[in-house]
């Protein structure tokens, strides 16, 4: 039986094709950073731009864009 043609995983994508990506996300930068200000989820973006939720965390950080965090989490560091 002939080998089914699959999608690459996203972890095995050529640096040539996740170029075309990063492009895209730069070129939508204004409107990604609008949204996760409004609320939508990083996991939300990165499903929308087919990354991983940390490689778009990496943009947002990248951008400067202050990153929302749980508030236990910001309560450990801050008796």
């Amino acid at each position: 039986m002939p080998k089914k043609e699959m999608e690459v995983p996203r972890y095995r994508r050529k640096a040539a094709e996740m170029r075309q990506v990063f492009e895209r996300i730069d070129r939508d930068r204004t409107e990604i950073i609008v949204q996760y200000k409004a609320g939508d989820a990083l996991g939300y973006l990165a499903q929308q731009y087919d990354v991983d939720r940390h490689r778009m965390k990496r943009f947002l950080i990248d951008w400067d864009v202050p990153l929302r965090t749980r508030a236990s989490a910001t309560r450990k560091h801050h008796p």
